[in-house]
């Protein structure tokens, strides 16, 4: 068998078996513990190199944080003489704060001469890590660049040509690509972000993405085994992870306002097609920010369109009147199956008084209701809502407020009328996997969020969530099209 892949980052806990990781084709992993942030560095790094010891396929990773600063150089040079391959910086507050102890952190990070792994979790960190790291020669990898703060991370990277990102967070609409065409394929390595998160979504979408073979194996591997001084091999590519076909509950019609690609409608089509999704519903991203009128025009224009292309009316609960309007106007166009709430961007709460009015508006329309949930005792709310309308389907975006909960299983298995998908950038893989085995088969459909994220990177998820195969092909296709009387 040809070498693995190596992943930058993976964390180490009691449930974590780094051999499992074989399954995903990865043969070495990058290791820190997790117990740092709140116990003890000291117990956390040598737990790591006992792991580093047992396991062949586990390279220790160092934590270093900002308490007790003045025994941290010592500390550090003794896990370097141990076989550590490289040092993870751990700051409670942003980086964007340049503060004396941070710089005094990466001085001692930085005479270990070993790779340098910083989270990057909040706009500006990027910058900050870079001026913090500019003047030494160690190379600095960003973990966990989100889309929150793709703007800043995409100008630092061209900026400070020492920093790299790592994978398991890139899951916006091709990412992947993108960040090889900001800076080069030789600065993105392959991290999965495990146990919270599932290696087959970073996977599928490097795997997927449309870069030339080797750049996609110096990803996976090539690039890792140069950074942290490990063998480097030849490897071979696996056969991504596919639906049969599949049918996304999901989708947006551009444009958006996000700092990501903005494809064209036929883009999204091909991109969707060659990952075997022939079916989509979209939802109106403009409409959604408060253009009611434009963006469902928007929307029935594009399912004009045919090929696979369904549409939901956007509705406002903050405007209920102008949302019958809408209804009434364009409820019965050619290809407009439901109707979607957005509780975030209209700024009403699910249990809120105007939410409810806006359902008992929605009844008399009797198609099926995406909603995007927010507020406290969303579940409860939600809940009475569906049992109020129990003919009327509802379908809870997400799995839950912005990524999935056990919670939303309550609301499911608490009514007749309720299903849920479960496309996010932030999926911890444990709480999706319990959400999907505790609700109703039939009731759990697939969804993307594209052109918002990359629908590989969705795949992926779908694919780890431990389903038995036939019912993995019902929330791809089957269940939708019983929803929604889809006929092709």
């Amino acid at each position: 068998m040809s070498p693995g892949f190596i992943d930058v980052n993976a964390e180490l806990d009691a449930s974590t078996n780094p051999d499992e990781l074989r399954r995903y084709s990865i043969e070495f992993a990058t290791v820190r513990h997790p117990i740092s942030t709140v116990y003890s560095r000291s117990v956390a790094n040598r737990r790591v190199l006992e792991a580093a010891a047992r396991y062949p396929s586990v390279g220790a990773v160092a934590i270093a944080t900002m308490q007790d600063l003045d025994r941290l150089d010592a500390e550090l040079s003794e896990l370097v003489r141990a076989g550590v391959r490289g040092v993870w910086l751990e700051g409670r507050e942003s980086w964007a704060t340049e503060s004396e102890a941070a710089k005094e952190l990466v001085r001692a990070a930085a005479r270990t001469g070993l790779p340098l792994l910083f989270p990057c979790r909040q706009w500006g960190d990027a910058s900050a890590i870079g001026r913090l790291t500019e003047q030494y020669k160690a190379p600095v990898v960003l973990v966990g660049v989100h889309y929150f703060h793709y703007a800043d991370t995409y100008a630092a990277l061209r900026r400070f040509d020492h920093l790299h990102v790592e994978t398991s967070a890139l899951a916006t609409y091709a990412a992947i690509e993108t960040f090889v065409g900001a800076v080069g394929h030789e600065r993105v390595l392959f991290g999965s972000g495990t146990p919270a998160r599932t290696p087959l979504a970073a996977l599928n979408a490097v795997l997927l993405s449309t870069l030339r073979e080797e750049h996609k194996k110096a990803i996976l591997r090539g690039n890792a085994a140069r950074l942290f001084g490990l063998a480097e091999a030849a490897t071979s590519l696996p056969q991504p992870r596919l639906p049969l076909e599949a049918f996304d509950v999901h989708a947006h019609v551009p444009p958006t306002p996000w700092e990501v690609p903005q494809p064209s409608n036929d883009e999204i089509y091909t991109r969707l097609a060659r990952l075997r999704v022939f079916a989509r519903i979209s939802s109106s991203v403009r409409a959604l920010l408060g253009d009611l009128e434009g963006g469902n025009a928007d929307t029935v224009a594009v399912c004009a369109s045919g090929r696979g292309q369904l549409g939901y009316l956007v509705v406002d609960p903050s405007e209920i009147e102008i949302s019958r309007q809408q209804i009434r106007k364009w409820g019965g166009a050619p290809g407009i199956v439901g109707a979607k709430i957005h509780c975030v961007y209209s700024g009403k709460a699910t249990a809120s008084t105007a939410v409810g009015e806006m359902f008992r508006a929605l009844a008399d329309f009797g198609r099926p209701v995406k909603i995007h949930n927010a507020g406290a005792d969303w579940e409860s709310a939600l809940t009475a809502i569906a049992n109020e309308n129990p003919t009327l389907p509802i379908i809870v975006a997400h799995g839950g407020p912005g990524k999935p909960s056990l919670t939303t299983a309550w609301v499911v298995t608490g009514t007749q009328n309720v299903y849920a998908e479960l496309p996010s950038s932030l999926v911890d893989i444990r709480e999706a996997r319990r959400l999907a085995a505790a609700i109703p088969p039939q009731r759990l459909l697939f969804g993307t969020d594209v052109p918002l994220l990359e629908p590989a990177f969705v795949i992926g998820t779908y694919e780890d969530l431990q389903l038995e195969p036939q019912t993995l092909k019902r929330v791809y296709w089957d269940n939708a099209v019983a929803l929604y009387g889809y006929e092709g």
